[in-house]
């Protein structure tokens, strides 16, 4: 069932930012995820061809966004939705069909910005420009097909609800330019919003036109089996193992009127290096630990008598323990010829 309802065209001022990769929605439970991209398209036409207005439709199941449970959706042709189960809530004062400041939202309606900016579905070069509707029992899919105001430059956008109370956003191929930031997020219609990731961007460098998807909400083992997954740090160690130094050499100096070796060294293939210093006995008791292999290091209190040796780190790959090398066995340095 579905309700029309004229709205008053009004503009606003875009916030003009972005936040961190996971966005958190305000009880801090709500996790936006980059997902891999799941564009379902298809659904019914409202033959919703309109500029400002917005009709009300009855959700297949309970939904509850910021800890209340809604039966019905308002939505817009600006690409966003509004939740109330009273229509008379003040639609006509306050659920005026602009783009959003998410940052200074206090009408105090609640909504899914899902590309919110100022559009129309009734562009006559693009028949298809409409709004359709996919809806069961387990999940409820609007998508826009779109074009922002007054030009031929049409976006294509979905938002997919879940009886669980999350939902997911979805945008296919968007490859005409525009420059006009758009507005992606919640807000609860009292000040409280979260951003998305893509918060305030544009597509004037195809910042859009990525096809992507952004899962809100915990990732379940059942929506992992259904082929949504977050993405996870690497942790696995694919950086190889460092070979032996090349060079090194060790050599009297003194550095703020201390005295002491300066060592240099040559290394490829590592990114730091430890540096262990004997005590004259064959033991090598003395350690500097992950030393930036920039090829120089003064060591204060060495003497040419003792040995130094080296050990190349690659990353999380470490690799042995080279010769051991003193100023006084090898004066003119020490060079690696195997």
């Amino acid at each position: 069932m579905k309700i029309k309802v004229a709205a008053v065209l009004s503009i606003a001022l875009i916030s003009v930012f972005t936040l961190s990769p996971l966005a958190y929605a305000a009880d801090e439970t709500t996790v936006e995820h980059q997902i891999p991209q799941s564009f379902i398209t298809g659904g019914t036409a409202q033959n919703f061809h309109e500029d400002d207005e917005f009709f009300e439709y009855t959700l297949p199941f309970p939904f509850t966004f910021y800890g209340k449970t809604y039966n019905k959706i308002w939505v817009t042709s600006n690409s966003s939705v509004a939740f109330s189960d009273q229509p008379d809530e003040g639609y006509d004062d306050n659920m005026d069909n602009y783009e959003m400041d998410i940052t200074d939202n206090t009408d105090g309606i609640k909504r899914i910005l899902v590309n919110d900016a100022d559009m129309d579905t009734y562009n006559g070069d693009f028949p298809n420009d409409d709004i359709y509707i996919d809806s069961n029992s387990s999940r409820f899919v609007v998508r826009w097909e779109n074009t922002f105001l007054g030009s031929s430059i049409r976006v294509n956008s979905e938002l997919v609800l879940y009886p669980n109370g999350n939902f997911q956003l979805n945008y296919g191929d968007n490859p005409d330019q525009f420059s006009q930031p758009v507005t992606v997020g919640i807000t609860d219609g009292t000040g409280n919003y979260t951003a998305s990731i893509l918060n305030g961007l544009n597509n004037s460098e195809g910042e859009f036109n990525n096809p992507q998807s952004l899962y809100w909400g915990e990732v379940t083992e059942s929506r992992a089996s259904a082929n949504v997954k977050t993405f996870k740090k690497d942790t696995r160690c694919l950086w190889k193992k460092p070979y032996s130094p090349t060079w090194i050499k060790l050599q009297s100096s003194q550095k703020e009127g201390k005295a002491g070796m300066l060592l240099t060294w040559t290394q490829y293939g590592a990114d730091k290096v430890n540096i262990k210093i004997d005590d004259g006995t064959g033991n090598f008791p003395w350690q500097i630990s992950n030393v930036s292999n920039d090829g120089s290091e003064f060591l204060q209190g060495v003497q040419s008598w003792q040995k130094i040796k080296l050990q190349p780190i690659n990353h999380c790959k470490t690799g042995e323990y080279g010769e051991a090398v003193s100023n006084s066995l090898f004066p003119d340095g020490w060079y690696n010829i195997k």
